[in-house]
């Protein structure tokens, strides 16, 4: 120990040990541990030791190190979800990894881009096209780092890194050898290690991606590998004589390049600085170009930003707003965020038109409810009036009506043409294209080509499930209809009861509260909270509410969390004597939660308990002062508790 502790190389070798052994722990990365085995058991073959006695100082640091990772373990309370992770281990769970299952279907993607691939960084993009079932997991990276190389730069790329893999691990090798001081040793054990350890990991994940991992790696090789000096070695065993003519001849040619004018440029080597700083500045004025054409772009796309859910901007304001931008892609014809802010300002004024027009066609000024009214003008909420085929709906009179009216629109002609010249500048953008089959299917022209293709790139962008769902309904696919609101509903619950409404016209009851509903209790819940308001929905609120409190059940192991949802569950339910209770238990596990406080003040008050809830919601504004919500339910819950005081003495009386 004094030993360790007196040398600062070694005692630096150690605590770096210490470290590593705590972080591949606690990264909790099965295949770090796995690629950190092959790598110690490498580096144990490779290292030549010089010939004298041990005296247990690897075994004592081997333990020392152990046991300060599994203190550390303790600390962090991961023990538990260590040993979860070690039981996934077995191979069944290995195999059971979506990931295996991802690399034969990315296979198509790989072989389309051979051999000079998609390029670097696109692998999240370049395979979704090529993804033979699309799912809700999309794979930003391949969990493997050789199969991605050859996706984004083939085989060359392929060929590239593994002559870089083999340069890295011979001059590292050479490091381990006992002739080499300790300092050196050290460099090459910890580079070579470093080395096996990244290349066996590299085959589940992508490690290198991440610019701590790389900036690490590359240092440690770097600078192994001009230690190494193997050219050194090798001048070393040539005889005398030819040293001396490799030195003579080294020193000649650096007077003849000095003396010389520079054959590779044709001019003396001053006048070839002057040609390559040229080329500098010139370079990097294009580039600065480039950028302040991208920041006047930039600006203009958030001086023209705008919130979809409400009416403004008006015509006018959305007509000048199209003519700046208009003139900006004139510039910059090719400047793809500029050109869906057209597209989208172009909708937005198409859809105010029809606003304008219904709310001047009113009997009565504020006859439908302006918000309704804006909703009903989306092109959403049109396709599912054209595709509602139930006794409700417009006859078909009505829709063909309102198709042409919607293909004759010269805002919505612009919209479609700029979404084809989108689609061609990026044709993986996910939004792109689901805009596009929906203003194809509202308009009457082909939208099934754009809705397969913004299906396959849907797991990209989970903020459009709602429309790809919507497109699925229209179209009478059960199983993608299924799918894609199921992930809507797991995400958001803003579309909960249009999703619920257009659902209902095409599953049963039992097929909504089973198969739509995602393993999350507040969807159902919330949802069943909607129906209080729609008659003759006793009978699924029932079964929607007892779903989540099933799926509460099975996957809240908080006991605070599940009886505040069970609290939440029964008082949309409205047994509020038993949300009473659940918000009680809860309250006793967390005292010092205002918001269990409230929730619990606000099912007394319903229930007409004025003075609990008033006790309730004094705690909930004691704790947290600055909630107007429980300021206010405080002095509502005064108020009644004074009232039913005041009763109470005038029937003493």
């Amino acid at each position: 120990l004094h030993a360790v502790l007196s040398s600062p190389h070694v005692l630096a070798a150690w605590i770096g040990l210490t470290c590593l052994a705590a972080g591949l722990l606690l990264s909790l990365s099965r295949g770090g541990w796995g690629a950190s085995a092959v790598a110690a058991v490498a580096v144990t073959l490779v290292w030549k030791r010089q010939s004298k006695k041990s005296r247990g100082g690897v075994a004592l640091g081997a333990i020392l190190a152990m046991a300060a990772a599994i203190v550390a373990i303790q600390f962090f309370g991961l023990g538990d979800r260590v040993g979860e992770r070690v039981d996934d281990m077995e191979i069944k769970n290995v195999l059971a990894d979506n990931r295996f299952s991802h690399w034969s279907d990315a296979m198509p993607a790989v072989r389309h881009f051979l051999p000079f691939g998609s390029g670097q960084g696109t692998y999240g993009e370049a395979y979704l096209a090529f993804d033979p079932e699309p799912s809700h997991v999309w794979f930003t990276h391949a969990h493997n780092q050789y199969l991605e190389t050859v996706m984004e730069m083939g085989l060359f790329g392929v060929l590239i890194l593994l002559f870089g893999l083999y340069l890295a691990v011979r001059y590292t090798r050479d490091l381990c050898d006992s002739k080499r001081s300790a300092s050196k040793q050290a460099l090459g054990i910890a580079s070579f290690g470093a080395i096996v350890l990244h290349a066996v990991h590299a085959i589940t994940e992508f490690g290198l991606m991440m610019p701590g991992n790389l900036i690490a790696l590359s240092a440690v090789v770097g600078a192994a590998t001009s230690a190494s000096e193997r050219s050194t070695t090798l001048v070393s065993k040539m005889p005398t004589r030819r040293i001396r003519q490799s030195q003579a001849s080294k020193e000649s040619a650096v007077a003849g390049f000095q003396s010389k004018p520079n054959k590779a440029f044709g001019v003396s080597s001053p006048n070839a600085l002057v040609v390559v700083c040229s080329i500098v500045l010139a370079t990097m004025s294009i580039a600065l170009w480039q950028q302040g054409r991208h920041a006047s772009a930039a600006k203009l796309v958030a001086e023209t930003d705008f919130a979809t859910a409400t009416p403004s901007p008006t015509v006018e304001a959305t007509s000048e707003k199209i003519e700046a931008v208009a003139n900006e892609l004139e510039r910059w014809p090719s400047y793809e965020p500029l050109l869906r802010r057209k597209i989208r300002l172009h909708l937005h004024q198409s859809r105010r038109v029809i606003y304008d027009q219904a709310k001047a066609q009113q009997s009565k000024p504020g006859a439908i409810d302006p918000v309704a009214l804006w909703g009903m003008t989306a092109l959403e909420s049109m396709i599912a009036r054209l595709y509602d085929e139930s006794e409700s709906g417009q006859s078909q009179e009505a829709k063909a009506a309102a198709t042409r009216t919607l293909l004759q629109d010269p805002q919505l002609q612009l919209a479609f043409s700029d979404l084809n010249e989108s689609v061609r500048l990026n044709p993986l953008q996910p939004r792109t294209h689901i805009l596009t089959a929906i203003l194809a299917i509202s308009t009457g022209r082909t939208w099934k080509k754009a809705f397969s293709r913004s299906m396959q790139l849907s797991s990209a962008n989970p903020s459009q499930t709602f429309g790809i769902g919507l497109l699925a309904w229209a179209a009478n696919l059960k199983e993608p209809m299924i799918q894609q609101w199921k992930t809507n509903l797991a995400t958001s619950t803003d579309s909960v009861l249009q999703i619920y409404q257009l659902s209902s016209l095409r599953l049963d009851d039992a097929e909504i509260v089973n198969d739509l509903m995602p393993n999350k209790w507040t969807p159902p819940c919330l949802v069943a909270q909607k129906l209080t308001q729609i008659g003759d929905t006793e009978k699924i609120r029932d079964d929607l509410l007892q779903k989540s409190t099933q799926i509460a059940q099975a996957t809240l192991s908080d006991k605070v969390e599940l009886c505040r949802a069970l609290g939440r569950i029964a008082t949309v339910k409205g047994d509020l004597p038993s949300a009473t209770e659940h918000y009680a238990k809860a309250i006793e596990l967390e005292p010092q939660d205002a918001g269990l406080r409230y929730l619990a003040a606000l099912a007394l008050y319903r229930s007409g308990k004025a003075e609990q809830a008033v006790r309730q919601a004094r705690v909930a504004n004691l704790l947290n002062p600055g909630h107007a919500g429980y300021r206010q339910l405080f002095i509502q819950a005064t108020l009644l508790h004074r009232q039913q005081y005041s009763n109470l003495s005038k029937e003493v009386e």
